[in-house]
């Protein structure tokens, strides 16, 4: 009854609590949402970096020792690195009868002339592909773009050095542990494949050339695409590319001239990831490009202070290793940089209003009750005890405060889902300090008598 004769009053505690109720769910619910999208932002962004020129002009046609990759793979921050090696190639040319001379060296310069043999762990990180949202590539069955990263089985660097004391020491020689090899898989154009009359599953043999040597490499074709440059460029996976070397040293003895020594090196390209090289050997190997990741940003500092510790060039500054490091990092830090700021704002301005809104909950009730003292004297005057006074009004600000504190979590509930702890707990305290504050000024209004209590409304 005393709810019905309120009316317009007694709406005000539901209606207060409801939207208290919300705006703690919701403030509680931005932070922890705002929160996780910043972990996720730290914990997820995936970076990228790259070896560059002095000028910071080219990615491509670099000089790159296997020294300068294997320490970048070796420090552990890095989730990943794509690097390429090329020679130039020529299909479907004989080489002249002779070897040397104005012929050889003509064809030579042609082999040189010619397109690219792209060996590489991440296709879609070679020059002709920049820009390509979809790679516009058709491989055979049972073959993906995983062949490119693969390395064989026990694959190892081959060293062997062996001396002989006369002729037949040498002719008794079984011969070096040579490294075997089957045709390396290869992708070439469609325009390649119309023009020499081949098609998926077929095996070829280029030339290719480092400008001094020759060298013949047998490729199996596993896959075509689309052209999107001039040159027919032909990519095979980074283990096709390795470095072969023999030598043989001649000396005298009591009967001539024998072999006196003879050495066999075989430098696989994945000896760029080996956790303990030497660095003789890593020199060896070279490269024209290579793209650096990394996933989440927790390492970002500590990979700039590796950087910076080893001696690394950034573009126009050169340093101990005149190799060019860039980090593609600007997009990410301003972002960053916003959202913390953000977040700070939010932890220090939340909490803050949260304390103010608790602190109503307290007061509200005490100014609303307090306004009905002459009802609460009336009902002592008419013989109500203290008691029942004090539980009338309280009784009636519990029966208006819980249902909105309900009824606003259930509505934000409903729209937005599971809400955060700290908003549910924040709820529950603002209605449990509504009833305190109710519960004091209730016991208030019975400490005076009813005719002090009168004469003061007078």
């Amino acid at each position: 009854m005393s709810v019905q004769r309120g009316a317009a009053r007694s709406a005000i505690p539901p209606v207060l609590c409801a939207l208290a109720a919300a705006l703690f769910l919701q403030l509680a619910g931005s932070t922890v949402a705002y929160q996780a999208s910043y972990d996720k932002l730290l914990n997820d962004t995936e970076l990228f970096g790259y070896l560059t020129d002095y000028r910071g002009m080219r990615k491509n046609g670099l000089l790159l020792s296997g020294i300068v990759i294997n320490d970048l793979y070796n420090s552990g921050i890095l989730s990943g690195i794509s690097v390429t090696h090329s020679r130039p190639y020529r299909y479907g040319v004989d080489p002249p009868e002779v070897s040397g001379g104005y012929a050889w060296e003509t064809y030579i310069d042609e082999i040189a002339s010619g397109p690219k043999h792209v060996w590489t762990n991440d296709l879609a990180s070679v020059q002709e592909f920049y820009g390509c949202p979809e790679l516009p590539l058709t491989l055979m069955d049972g073959y993906d773009l995983s062949v490119f990263s693969a390395f064989p089985a026990g694959e190892t660097l081959i060293d062997e050095f062996v001396e002989f004391d006369d002729d037949n020491d040498y002719n008794e020689f079984p011969g070096f542990n040579w490294a075997v090899h089957e045709p390396t898989p290869a992708v070439v154009s469609t325009a390649f494949l119309e023009s020499n009359g081949l098609v998926h599953g077929d095996v070829i043999v280029i030339a290719t050339t480092d400008g001094e040597y020759r060298f013949y490499e047998e490729l199996l074709i596993i896959g075509s695409f689309d052209r999107q440059g001039s040159e027919d460029n032909i990519y095979s996976p980074l283990c096709g590319y390795s470095v072969t070397y023999t030598s043989t040293q001649t000396v005298s003895g009591n009967e001539g001239y024998y072999i006196g020594s003879m050495e066999y090196l075989y430098l696989p390209s994945s000896y760029i990831f080996d956790p303990d090289p030497t660095l003789e050997q890593l020199r060896k190997l070279s490269f024209e490009s290579a793209d650096l990741s990394m996933t989440g940003a927790s390492g970002l500092d500590e990979f700039k202070d590796f950087l910076y510790d080893r001696g690394y060039s950034e573009v126009n500054t050169i340093r101990d290793i005149r190799s060019f490091v860039v980090i593609e990092d600007k997009t990410f830090l301003a972002t960053e940089r916003a959202m913390a700021q953000r977040l700070w704002y939010m932890e220090r301005i939340f909490p803050a209003l949260y304390a103010l809104l608790e602190l109503l909950a307290l007061l509200i009730p005490f100014i609303l009750i307090q306004a009905r003292k002459r009802e609460s004297a009336l009902m002592r005057v008419q013989g109500a005890a203290k008691r029942t006074a004090f539980f009338s009004v309280f009784w009636e600000q519990a029966m208006l405060c819980i249902p909105g504190v309900a009824i606003g979590m259930g509505v934000w509930v409903a729209l937005f889902g599971a809400p955060a702890a700290a908003g549910r707990d924040l709820a529950l305290l603002f209605a449990l300090l509504w009833l305190l504050g109710a519960a004091v000024s209730a016991a208030s209004l019975n400490r005076g008598s009813v005719r002090s209590i009168l004469r003061a409304e007078e």
